[in-house]
């Protein structure tokens, strides 16, 4: 302001002008350039004023004329500056503006977060000991075979590389070489294969969970636990496939019967509990029983007693549940109290990223986020319940196509956190019933060949 208001600018002025001047110049508080302009302005203004004017005494006289008619110096400052405000270009005007706007809306943006942030989640319930309680169900532990099971799983000697990568189906696809080598390999398995027959007289296969020696870990960290068994438990059951395929081959049809209902048994006894992982592979173990059980009864001499052996059986699981998804549940409950404020009654709005439960899509959830409009911890705890049930009417219902459609319609609000496993889970459903058809389609075969031996002749239609 010192250079702006050089003495030289308010010579030919009256000092109370100056002073005047000076005082409007300091309450506009704007730009040094807009400032000197306006000063320069004002000077003009008040020269052209008072240049008619003969002696000093009557510039003062009109100069203080002027200053009272002109009015309070910060009020003229005030007017001033939204003056030049006004007559700025039109893209200056566009350009502060939109600053403006995105300022306000990041400063929205930041508020919104630092809500979202600023809640505190209450962490009462352990579901990892919930899921080791639900998996058991009061039931000793002597009649878990999981734990010999495992054992079995470390003492497995894996498939040579050749064999791997062999297609053959049967061991009279093997040249003598090969045969050899496959007879040692199943030696060396001996005692696992031994102790996979002890383990599946137990009834009943369950995991114990790691809790991480925590009391409330999360239930996503668990997941990772019986990935590594399950990974031995894949090539286990080929190893046991192979056994049968092979007492087949040598014509010992009863060793072959006996370890062929084994290997589905722990298949079996893997379904319709626990993580959902768990119970797909046991399917997919027990698949691979079906599939040789056809190729045992096809290429061997069963007897009468043997086929009614494994068609009892198979008729036996029909009872229990393929797909159980509550663990998969219990994992989403766990997810809500680790992503939801408690507001102590049980309610309480979501955190970080509980947010996606706010909305159908993306679109919605920054939509209700932006104007606080937020779900409660009952309401979502109730959609969950909702979608849970309804896949379970559909994994129940023997009209796929149609339960699906209504599936869809009554899920149709759910929130996208829930929808994001909608493709997955409805193909379980499929998954489920197309098991189911390949036992039950196993179950005739075998009581039509009963029939044929029992009779010399099929059954009738």
């Amino acid at each position: 302001m010192k250079k702006e208001m050089k003495h030289s600018d308010f010579v030919n002025l009256p000092a109370c002008v100056a002073d005047y001047i000076k005082l409007v110049i300091k309450k506009m508080r704007w730009h040094k350039k807009v400032r000197a302009d306006v000063q320069a302005e004002l000077i003009s203004h008040f020269e052209d004023a008072l240049k008619d004017c003969k002696t000093n005494e009557d510039k003062e006289k009109t100069a203080k004329e002027l200053i009272a008619n002109f009015g309070d110096a910060k009020l003229i400052a005030t007017l001033t500056r939204r003056a030049k405000k006004r007559c700025r270009p039109l893209w200056q005007k566009v350009l502060i503006h939109s600053f403006q706007i995105i300022g306000i809306i990041i400063i929205y943006i930041v508020i919104c977060g630092v809500y979202l942030s600023s809640g505190k989640p209450n962490i009462s319930l352990n579901y990892v000991e919930w899921l080791n309680n639900y998996v058991r169900q009061g039931r000793d532990e002597s009649l878990n075979s999981a734990p010999m099971i495992k054992k079995t799983a470390d003492l497995f000697i894996d498939e040579p590389n050749w064999l791997k990568e062999s297609k053959a189906k049967w061991p009279d696809d093997f040249n003598e070489i090969q045969l050899k080598e496959f007879e040692n390999w199943l030696l060396q398995n001996s005692q696992a294969i031994e102790t996979f027959r002890k383990a599946s007289e137990k009834p009943y296969y369950w995991n114990i969970y790691d809790a991480n020696k925590s009391d409330f870990t999360r239930m996503n960290e668990v997941l990772d636990y019986p990935m590594k068994e399950l990974s031995k438990y894949r090539w286990m059951a080929r190893i046991m496939d192979w056994q049968v395929r092979y007492s087949a081959y040598r014509n010992e049809t009863q060793t072959a019967v006996n370890d062929v209902i084994d290997l589905c048994k722990f298949g079996h006894n893997m379904q319709g509990t626990g993580l959902l992982v768990e119970q797909l592979v046991g399917i997919a173990i027990e698949a691979v029983g079906f599939a040789t059980t056809y190729d045992v009864i096809s290429k061997n001499d069963v007897s009468v007693r043997q086929l009614e052996d494994l068609q009892s059986f198979f008729q036996q699981e029909r009872g229990g549940d393929v797909i159980n998804i509550e663990a998969e549940k219990v994992i989403l409950y766990d997810f809500i109290q680790r992503n939801f404020a408690d507001d102590g009654k049980g309610g309480g709005r979501p955190v970080r990223q509980g947010t996606g439960f706010a909305g159908k899509n993306t679109v919605q959830i920054i939509f209700n986020i932006l104007i606080f409009n937020l779900p409660d911890r009952k309401k979502v705890i109730e959609q969950v319940d909702n979608v849970y049930d309804a896949y379970r009417q559909l994994f129940e219902s023997s009209n796929f196509e149609s339960a699906e459609i209504k599936f869809n319609q009554e899920v149709s609000d759910a929130p996208m956190l829930l929808q994001i496993s909608f493709p997955a889970l409805k193909n379980l459903g499929k998954l489920s019933w197309r098991f189911k058809t390949q036992r039950d389609g196993l179950i005739t075969t075998l009581a039509v060949m009963r029939y044929k031996k029992q009779t010399g002749k099929y059954p009738d239609g």
